[in-house]
């Protein structure tokens, strides 16, 4: 589809892949080489350059690709913790060096986040919750949801917005800490020359990340 299909749609779909583990970097590249002459073969190299298998929905792939270029060490799903290291909350996504959070707040997700017996609400308030100990701890975050979409400028703006306000002199970064998670990423050449040692290490990558 990566061929054929828009950018948004066709790297959303790989990062779902890589997410579910439905298929590993090593299969989307030997499955692009296979194509590699066939019409829109530098688009699908396009989607799987950009495809981050850290992304957990369709709307955390159209945040990244809306701030892509943006600030370099953007990062997607890295865990913050308080000054006694006890864990506090997992980001979506942002420049944690800069002490910026975004956070994609999908249709389902407070679905998805509801434990048995939960009202809409009580998660809500948990969440919110959750950001105020992320305030507190120096984090400045960035909402975004669904109706957000259909304006990746104004997003981009906001977010930069915020970027530009970690140059000052007085700006200050985070008490605590992070962890970053490791990237999954497809590693596209230019141009394909990918062996069957490079194959073998790329699926042996792929084993260690599910096995550990």
């Amino acid at each position: 589809m990566a061929r054929t299909q828009p950018h948004l749609a066709s790297v959303a779909a790989i990062d779902a892949a890589l997410h579910r583990g439905l298929t590993d970097p090593a299969e989307l590249v030997k499955a692009f080489e296979s194509e590699l002459r066939w019409v829109g073969s530098p688009f699908a190299r396009k989607a799987l350059k950009a495809a981050d298998g850290r992304a957990e929905s369709p709307g955390e792939t159209w945040a990244r690709l809306a701030l892509q270029g943006l600030q370099a060490g953007h990062e997607l799903q890295f865990d913050v913790y308080d000054e006694a290291g006890r864990f506090v909350a997992r980001a979506d996504g942002g420049c944690p060096a800069r002490g910026l959070i975004w956070e994609y707040d999908g249709q389902g997700k407070y679905e998805e986040l509801r434990d048995p017996g939960m009202t809409r609400a009580e998660v809500l308030a948990r969440q919110q919750r959750r950001e105020q100990r992320l305030i507190r701890l120096g984090w400045t975050v960035v909402r975004e949801d669904h109706e957000d979409l259909s304006d990746k400028d104004g997003f981009r703006h906001r977010f930069a917005q915020e970027l530009w306000s970690t140059s000052a002199a007085d700006w200050k970064p985070p008490r605590g800490g992070y962890e970053l998670m490791e990237p999954v990423v497809v590693d596209i050449r230019d141009p394909i020359q990918w062996g069957p040692a490079m194959r073998e290490e790329m699926t042996e990558r792929w084993r260690n990340r599910f096995s550990g």
